[in-house]
């Protein structure tokens, strides 16, 4: 099976280290590894990752800490039982403290959990429950700002863009739609966490003409 390898270039070193083995699974099949870096200089990876026994797929993350040997021990951090979707790649990001989000597309839902710097991962929480389309790429993307602010956002149904805020201390805002039609999506968050959505739609739509626009 495929495996999730790290290689770092420390700042000032005049060559890259040797590679690293992320995660711990042996045989099994593991895909679509994200990472993300805290200026604290811990980082995070995720990747899916076959399930023993069966050939559905769960989130799998795991921890680097400089201070504390390089990377830690892979954990699962879903608890669903529905595969985690091959169309959607997944996505985790971090702030300054070492605090970080990981989001997923599985089964007909998007799921998140959040990382503790202090406690460690919390639960998985479902979000848009049945409401995204298993075999569709549901564009996910999630930004984070250095003080821990967060957003979300993804396709709803195929076309639909919904979006959620993460403020830390009272976590996520219910899913709100950013509008009817949306594909190549792309999202931005400067400092204060202000967030801008840009997206292709069609002309005029719900009644399109043949061009599409850049919204």
């Amino acid at each position: 099976g495929s495996d999730v390898y790290n290689i770092a270039l420390p700042a000032g070193a005049s060559s890259w280290l040797a590679w690293a083995r992320v995660d711990a699974s042996g045989t099994l099949d593991a895909k679509a590894a994200d990472v993300a870096i805290s200026s604290d200089g811990t980082a995070m990876a995720i990747w899916r990752e076959r399930n023993p026994g069966d050939t559905n797929y769960s989130m799998k993350a795991a921890r680097y800490v400089p201070t504390a040997g390089g990377w830690q021990a892979p954990q699962t951090i879903d608890d669903s039982f529905d595969n985690v979707s091959a169309e959607t790649p997944s996505k985790v990001v971090m702030d300054a403290a070492g605090n970080a989000i990981a989001a997923w597309h599985q089964g007909n839902s998007l799921y998140y959990n959040v990382f503790s710097a202090s406690s460690g991962w919390g639960g998985a929480v479902q979000v848009d429950a049945n409401a995204v389309e298993s075999v569709f790429n549901a564009r996910l993307r999630l930004v984070m700002t250095p003080a821990g602010r967060a957003v979300a956002i993804w396709n709803s149904g195929i076309f639909a863009v919904k979006s959620m805020q993460y403020t830390p201390g009272a976590g996520f805002s219910a899913p709100v739609l950013v509008n009817s039609y949306g594909i190549s999506t792309q999202l931005g968050l400067d400092a204060e966490g202000n967030a801008v959505v840009v997206y292709v739609a069609p002309d005029r739509w719900p009644n399109p003409t043949t061009d599409s626009d850049v919204y």
